[in-house]
């Protein structure tokens, strides 16, 4: 860290805490467009809707129904989303049917909806009843083909309707009959479980949605990994239930495998940059045989199988071989493939970094890399995504990775190659969706999220024209590097009940509303006061932290550098740091913490910026505490009176101290 001044946008304005009877949270709420503030943040089930408001409703409970005791296949979609949607139904059915002849197809590698695999599988085996979950609405032909054979479909999706397909009974939150489109595939399956037992279950419920409710741990885990918009209150309803309350022995084994990352619970956050993570590095890098054994996991099948555990070095003795769970066994492989494909993302995205740097790609508004010395094998194809967002956050500009293609298909491009690949951005000005406005130019295809999205070109020079019209249309400001800050409050009135009050709701934040990024101004501090703590004579200090106002803030994972930029280490400077009063500026977040059954609130600096005061003590005439917080308040005066442009106090600090 250089210590230079912050470069940061703020996405709301400056918090006012002077305010007598603020409400915090509230107040930041309602800048993120929060109109119910409390069904936000305590969302019911009456803020959920009818199930049988979704069109064809009726025909898709009565086809399983009809259906229960006949050879039944289910086709599972390649992410989390699709793990979970799987998971419900499969378990629900066995459920209600224990005796159900129900057998499974995974998909091979980033595949999605009904594939020639499925129907091969079905025309052999005789199936009667082809149950796709998170997928397969908009493929007729395959569905038409099925359906030849005598099998019925029954697809549970949330994905777009694109075309017209009457060869299978489709529920989709998208048929415009529906009073909103903001459902995963996950939750699209609770609401058919809901109309399921609403219709054939209500004399065997011990309780209100006896049957729904056991999935709502999938279900809202679902939703959370496909991104779902937290601001819906049905869709919110479902993901905080289902955090509330982990049902599933796979899902329980993957919070254990991490357990130091859910010690304040289950939350939308930490599912989302924790458990589906995980779950999407199985079904992208794994091997078939851990892909399998991840879903019976799920679909909780019964299983002991033998471990060896690994010695901790290579003196020790072999430690004892023990029996885990399909489920225990689930996690750990899990746990495995995210090392695996975290390990190759980050050596593959330094190659590329390089290759980008070589041929001065960065330079463009928009960095366009193609890689034609396939960096990027076919067994790490599925890394593209990932990669895009490690590079994204080195350049601090929309990347595209490409691969070439051999065009056999495409009617469109008389071109013998595509260009294919995936597009990661930030998201700001004219690219706040990135995928509307590359679509605008009619250059490529895009198909995906605002900011994360697949891409294909049809021709070189359609590659350079876009990549000249970006250069010209997209303004400095729009991909400059800089920190969003939500929201900017100055130091001087931060109290430790403001921290609290924000830190004590970490059950909300998740999704598009995340953890405000707030930026602290002129916090003023005897660098004495100061503290690093890490392995002694080590460079690395772990962590540095003080107190300010009664509020402990930290910042985790620092080198000694971070340590004396933050102490103001003069350049060149022999023996010990001087003492000094230190001006900073802190992008930070409030957080919770908790050790021991006590739960802490404190703040979590993310980036700072530091410069000493002009006065400098001399080493040789110590100070008394009182005397340090008088010059501090001094200080304080000092720059308080110079951020609103009034005269500089009176007051004059006591030099003959310094």
């Amino acid at each position: 860290m250089n210590n230079q001044p912050l470069k940061y946008n703020v996405v709301n304005k400056e918090l006012d805490l002077s305010k007598k009877h603020l409400n915090l949270l509230e107040t930041i709420l309602k800048y993120y467009e929060i109109e119910n503030i409390k069904d936000f943040i305590s969302p019911k089930f009456s803020n959920t809707h009818d199930p049988f408001k979704l069109k064809n409703m009726q025909q898709a409970v009565e086809l399983l129904f009809n259906s229960l005791d006949k050879k039944i296949l289910m086709e599972q979609d390649s992410d989390c989303d699709g793990v979970t949607s799987f998971s419900i139904m499969y378990n629900f059915i066995k459920l209600i049917n224990p005796n159900a002849n129900i057998d499974y197809y995974i998909h091979d590698g980033k595949k999605h909806g009904i594939t020639k695999e499925v129907v091969k599988r079905i025309k052999k085996e005789q199936i009667k009843l082809l149950i796709v979950p998170d997928g397969g609405t908009n493929d007729v032909e395959l569905s038409k083909e099925i359906s030849e054979l005598g099998c019925k479909i029954l697809i549970i999706d949330h994905h777009p309707i694109d075309n017209d397909n009457p060869y299978a009974t489709i529920i989709n939150c998208r048929d415009k009959q529906y009073p909103h489109e903001n459902l995963s595939g996950s939750l699209m399956c609770i609401k058919f479980i809901e109309a399921y037992e609403q219709t054939y279950l209500k004399n065997k419920m011990k309780s209100q949605r006896f049957y729904s409710k056991q999935f709502y741990d999938l279900g809202g885990l679902g939703a959370i990994a496909d991104m779902m918009d937290v601001r819906d209150l049905e869709t919110r309803y479902y993901m905080i239930e289902g955090c509330k309350q982990i049902n599933n022995e796979a899902l329980k084994e993957l919070v254990e495998k991490k357990s130091d990352e859910f010690n304040l619970g289950v939350t939308i956050h930490n599912s989302e940059f924790t458990i589906a993570p995980m779950i999407n590095a199985m079904c992208r890098y794994g091997k078939m045989d851990e892909n399998e054994t991840m879903l019976k996991a799920f679909c909780n099948f019964k299983e002991d199988i033998e471990y060896q555990p690994r010695r901790k070095s290579k003196s020790d003795p072999q430690p004892p071989k023990e029996i885990h769970s399909l489920q225990k066994t689930a996690a750990r492989i899990c746990f495995n493939a995210k090392t695996r494909q975290d390990n190759a993302a980050k050596k593959i995205a330094e190659t590329i970094k390089v290759e980008i740097e070589k041929l001065k790609l960065q330079k463009n508004k928009v960095i366009v890399f193609i890689d034609n010395q396939n960096i990027i094998s076919y067994e790490d194809k599925s890394l593209t995504g990932l990669l895009g967002n490690k590079l994204v956050s080195y350049f601090g500009k929309p990347v595209i990775i490409l691969r070439q293609n051999e065009n056999k298909h495409n009617k469109e491009s008389n071109s013998p190659y595509l260009y294919q690949g995936s597009c990661r951005s930030r998201g700001k000005g004219k690219l706040e969706s990135t995928i509307e406005y590359f679509s605008s130019l009619n250059l490529c295809l895009c198909q995906g999220q605002p900011n994360a999205f697949g891409v294909t070109f049809y021709s070189l020079e359609d590659i350079n024209t876009f990549v000249d019209i970006c250069n010209k249309e997209i303004t400095d400001d729009e991909v400059i590097d800089v920190s969003e800050v939500d929201f900017v409050i100055d130091a001087a009135l931060l109290k430790e009940k403001n921290v609290v009050e924000i830190a004590s709701a970490y059950n909300i934040w998740g999704g598009c509303i995340s953890n405000p990024k707030i930026l602290i101004k002129n916090l003023l501090i005897n660098n004495m006061e100061i503290n690093g703590v890490g392995k002694e004579g080590s460079d690395y200090k772990g962590y540095i932290s003080f107190i300010y106002n009664g509020i402990k803030f930290t910042k985790k994972y620092c080198n000694k550098d971070d340590y004396e930029n933050m102490m103001c280490r003069p350049e060149e400077w022999f023996g010990d740091t001087p003492e000094q009063i230190i001006k900073m500026d802190l992008l930070c977040e409030f957080y919770a913490d908790k050790y021991e059954d006590e739960i802490y609130y404190n703040v979590k600096i993310r980036d700072f910026y530091c410069e000493a005061v002009e006065f400098v003590s001399r080493v040789d005439k110590p100070r008394s505490k009182k005397e340090i917080v008088e010059d501090v308040k001094a200080i304080q005066e000092v720059v308080k009176a110079e951020s609103k442009s009034i005269e500089t106090p009176t007051k004059k600090f006591d030099r003959s101290r310094w």
